[in-house]
């Protein structure tokens, strides 16, 4: 303003009529704003995370209602929630906890919670598989070593 002879150096732009002013005369009725009404105000989606423009006078909660029941992405925050559970879940079937660093077996490459990380507790099958192969072969021996002590 003329009669301000105030030095500021991070002045501040209305967006009404596009001069700059001192903090003291930064708001539309300090400086007597010829246009007002192009005052835009911010607000976020709590669904959706979405910004939402609400103009001067408009009512924040009706703003919101109108996103919600015209333009909000629910089903998309609702899969990006989804996909963040999944990525945690443990893949024991019985389990359902949820870690946020899961940990992945090295053999049979799935996310366990800290509880089940251990092969034995995921009955891994990798593990699984070599066990039985391994029991296999000793049976096979064992069998090979009752039959040479009979035939003796």
């Amino acid at each position: 303003l003329e009669e301000c002879h105030k030095k500021d150096f991070l002045p501040f732009t209305c967006s009404g009529c596009g001069q700059q002013f001192c903090l003291d005369h930064r708001t539309f009725e300090q400086h007597n704003c010829q246009n007002p009404q192009k005052a835009v105000e911010a607000l976020f989606c709590p669904l959706c995370n979405q910004s939402i423009s609400i103009k001067k006078g408009q009512n924040r909660n009706d703003r919101l209602d109108e996103h919600i029941e015209g333009g909000c992405k629910l089903s998309a925050a609702a899969e990006r929630r989804k996909e963040a559970k999944q990525k945690g879940k443990c893949s024991l079937p019985s389990c359902g906890k949820f870690e946020l660093m899961p940990i992945i077996c090295k053999q049979c490459n799935k996310q366990f919670c800290v509880r089940h990380r251990l092969e034995p507790d995921h009955m891994c099958g990798r593990m699984n598989q070599s066990n039985n192969s391994k029991s296999s072969q000793e049976n096979n021996t064992m069998n090979n070593n009752a039959q040479r002590s009979e035939n003796c």
